[in-house]
């Protein structure tokens, strides 16, 4: 018998049908019932919502129209020749004591001022101690006062918090601001400027009161701005409810459910659930199929141990010889018993594990000890203290003799090469490699005097960006030996560096011969160069270099490292690297 029966024969022992078939229509019922309970319990709740703080808002609309409409107040506004040193003049002129008195009864309502547009001074009333700001000019240039003259005689709402100045001097509480400019009958006269302060601790508390679970929120909004917020949403989520495309009662965005309100009113109130509770309750909803389907799976116990020995057992050994394996054990082998997918498999690890084994025996070690070689006969081939001693000394003496262009050049050379071998190290920075280039550079221009030219613009927030040593160097040397030695035209090389979504990426260009396809490709696919001469050396040795580089990246960094080369004969060469940004070195 086949692994495939052995399963198919598993599956029937331990009733996974049954099982399958029961639970998915158990669910679909439960997920349906549990997803309509969620929807009208949401619902009934920003419906609470709505009805609790209608009416604390209607009570500022209704204030607001009663200054409109009462006539005592109307001509007080109207007048041409206002009395403002009389200080009496609103206690005895409107029904100031009215208005006191509903305030006292709307005890909500914390704040009212009125500033007329006929010059009169302010009125206000404070019930909580807070200073209304009595100059009617700055009051005119506030962006509320703007917005409420737009409107055209509509209240106009706004939060301000405790401290905030502007409206008031001093403000001690959190308030929604209903303001509103009162127009004669024909709407052409601006009479007066409205301000009715609520306090939000009241609609604050109706959403603390309504709010199902801990993690869920309700915003009111109007024109666009979020007034009163009982949590601070989501960014994904505010963004959508102020921007107004919330287009029903209900809407699914991300991974948030959102109610809005059902009036068609200036302010919105938005009820804000996460996803994850609504499958909280899906969860607890598949309790009672998930204990029935475990008790079928306890009842067929012997049955389904019974299956699991039969496939297991191989596998399990399979599983140890390549755990063996994973540790080191190039030796390893499994019985390979039976004619079934399992014998298959472990036939195909037998070969595997011996394919392996050569291979590392023929290449691995090998490379690895030509690389090796390769970076000790780098960094060794020359006696750091000896040559810098050297250099050091040829410094001086052309400086001693007036010769200063030699005596820069000398030291560009010895900046060249304690760079290169940077203390034996495999990584240097962004900059290390930056002045490498410059020095070499700079050597390469006393050869070649006005025929080279160079530029280099590197960012220099990767300056400290750790990278492989001699990264960019034989890409600029390649750009000289192979696109400037064989061009009597003035060469330009320029290097640039910059950082883009955690990647370095650096080019190198050129304006010099450039090379044919065939060539190129010769130079990454690691096909020797012809030719003689010491023109042909060099440039074998730089595509070597080239070679190596590419072999480094793959090494380091693997896929996300990558090495692109464009060229035409006679139109220059352009070479971009770009690598992960991994880590800094400091030093």
């Amino acid at each position: 018998m086949d692994l495939r029966h052995k399963i198919l024969l598993s599956i029937y022992l331990v009733l996974f049908p049954v099982l399958i078939i029961a639970g998915a229509l158990i669910y679909l019922r439960d997920y349906r019932a549990i997803m309509e309970e969620n929807v009208n319990r949401y619902q009934s709740a920003i419906r609470r919502v709505d009805d609790s703080t209608a009416y604390l808002l209607r009570d500022m609309s209704d204030i607001s129209v009663y200054f409109c409409v009462n006539a005592d107040i109307i001509r007080i506004l109207s007048m041409s020749s206002p009395q403002n040193a009389d200080p009496l003049f609103w206690t005895r002129e409107a029904p100031t004591r009215f208005i006191r008195d509903i305030l006292a009864i709307k005890s909500h309502i914390r704040t009212l001022a009125l500033y007329p547009e006929n010059g009169l001074s302010a009125f206000y009333v404070s019930r909580d101690a807070s200073v209304h700001n009595p100059q009617v000019d700055g009051i005119r240039r506030l962006p509320l006062y703007n917005a409420a003259l737009a409107a055209r005689g509509d209240i106009i709402l706004e939060r301000i918090n405790a401290g905030e100045t502007g409206l008031f001097l001093r403000n001690t509480g959190n308030k929604i601001i209903a303001a509103r400019e009162i127009f004669d009958l024909s709407k052409q006269r601006r009479l007066g400027f409205l301000v009715l302060g609520m306090d939000v601790s009241w609609i604050e508390t109706i959403y603390n009161n309504v709010i199902i679970e801990k993690n869920e929120t309700i915003v009111m909004v109007s024109d666009g701005k979020a007034i009163v917020q009982s949590a601070p949403p989501d960014p994904a989520v505010s963004g959508f409810i102020l921007s107004g495309e919330s287009a029903g009662p209900f809407n699914r965005r991300g991974n948030w459910y959102i109610f809005r309100s059902g009036r068609n009113t200036a302010e919105q109130h938005y009820y804000i659930s996460p996803k994850s509770n609504w499958d909280a309750r899906i969860r607890r909803g598949l309790i009672l199929p998930a204990l029935l389907a475990l008790a079928l799976l306890v009842s067929s116990w012997p049955l389904s141990t019974l299956s699991s020995r039969i496939i297991s057992r191989p596998l399990s050994r399979l599983y140890q010889s390549m755990n063996r394996f994973r540790e080191g054990n190039f030796n390893e082998r499994i019985d390979a018993a039976g004619n079934d997918e399992i014998a298959e498999l472990s036939a195909m690890f037998n070969r595997m594990v011996t394919e392996i084994r050569d291979l590392i025996d023929r290449n691995y070690l090998i490379v690895l000890r030509e690389k090796e070689s390769e970076l000790n006969a780098l960094q060794a081939q020359i006696n750091p203290h000896f040559l810098y001693n050297v250099l050091d000394s040829l410094y001086w003496q052309a400086q001693d003799s007036g010769q200063e262009k030699l005596a820069e050049d000398i030291l560009s050379l010895s900046d060249l090469f304690r760079l290169l071998l940077s203390s034996g190290r495999s990584e240097i920075s962004v900059e290390q490699e930056v002045k490498l280039i410059t020095s070499y550079l700079r050597i390469q221009k006393m050869r070649f005097y006005r025929r080279l030219d160079y530029r280099i613009e590197v960012d220099k927030a990767i300056y400290s960006s750790a990278i492989p040593k001699l990264i960019l160097q034989p890409f600029v040397e390649n750009a000289i030996v192979h696109g400037l030695e064989r061009n009597d035209s003035p060469g330009l090389v320029e290097i640039r560096g910059t950082r883009e979504e955690g990647m370095i990426r650096f080019t190198i260009t050129d304006n010099g011969a450039g090379m044919e396809a065939e060539k190129l490709n010769a130079i990454l696919d690691g096909a020797d160069t012809p030719g003689n001469g010491e023109t042909a050396k060099a440039q074998r040795v730089s595509y070597y270099a080239i070679r190596n580089v590419k072999e480094r990246m793959a090494l380091r960094y693997g896929a996300a490292g990558k090495l692109r080369i464009e060229s035409r004969t006679g139109a220059g060469t352009r070479v971009e690297i770009t690598i992960p940004q991994t880590g800094e070195v400091h030093g």
